[in-house]
């Protein structure tokens, strides 16, 4: 009689240990099969062109950019973006040096075409000694030069020998105009021959100016992306008579 009792005990305690066990999961399984079904995620594919709102001409080399992905448009100011997860509305934004970029908000999902009229900003004139002038991006100008083995090495301001005493590093953003004007003598601040100008400022100063670069033998080159083409040009500031900013 008493093994029997003990033998139902222990039946009913294993049958409430398996019960007690089975809550968690039951519960989880019943929160699983109450969430909603989204299916797979929403992507958008996008393609479109660039142009210049003013003249309607294709903004060549111009970056779109939607959430952490980006492309660089045709020559012809074309672009096509594979597939993009999106959770809702995105926000696609063209841009180029030369320009004000622009942003456009999507709405929906699948292929969608987008396309970009961007403003020009003014353009910074590149004079050069044989006469002809290109307009270029004026936030894209730089100065730079090349070092054997490695890249160039550039800078949107440059380190100049002010007036034959004084090194001082101008941001491109103060320049108004640098007029090529031959060949420094050597100096305090610039031992040896080196590129020399004349730089006007936007405070109103004209400098007697000698790129330091120059001063170690380096040939100092005007890097600038032409404005209706969108390719960089590289011109050795011994070709160069005059860059006027805007």
């Amino acid at each position: 009689m008493m093994n029997n009792i003990m033998n139902n005990m222990k039946r009913f305690a294993m049958i409430l240990v398996a019960v007690l066990l089975s809550l968690p999961l039951f519960a989880a399984a019943r929160m699983r099969s109450a969430l909603p079904d989204l299916g797979p995620a929403a992507q958008v594919s996008l393609k479109g062109t660039v142009t210049d709102a003013v003249t309607g001409l294709p903004v060549a080399y111009a970056t779109i950019t939607v959430a952490n992905r980006s492309v660089i448009t045709s020559s012809l100011g074309k672009f096509s973006l594979k597939p993009v997860n999106t959770p809702g509305d995105i926000n696609v934004t063209a841009g180029r040096t030369g320009y004000s970029s622009s942003t456009i908000r999507l709405t929906g999902i699948g292929t969608q075409e987008v396309n970009f009229r961007l403003q020009s900003r003014p353009t910074a004139s590149l004079k050069k000694v044989d006469g002809t002038t290109l307009d270029v991006d004026d936030d894209s100008v730089k100065f730079g030069y090349i070092v054997p083995f490695m890249n160039y090495q550039t800078s949107t301001g440059n380190l100049f020998c002010m007036n034959g005493a004084t090194q001082t590093r101008v941001a491109m953003a103060d320049i108004t105009r640098v007029t090529a004007s031959g060949t420094s003598v050597p100096g305090s601040c610039c031992q040896r021959p080196g590129a020399r100008v004349l730089l006007e400022l936007r405070d109103g100063t004209l400098n007697d100016a000698t790129f330091v670069d120059s001063c170690f033998g380096y040939t100092v080159d005007v890097i600038a992306r032409n404005h209706s083409t969108g390719e960089y040009v590289y011109v050795p500031f011994s070709e160069v008579s005059e860059i006027d900013f805007p």
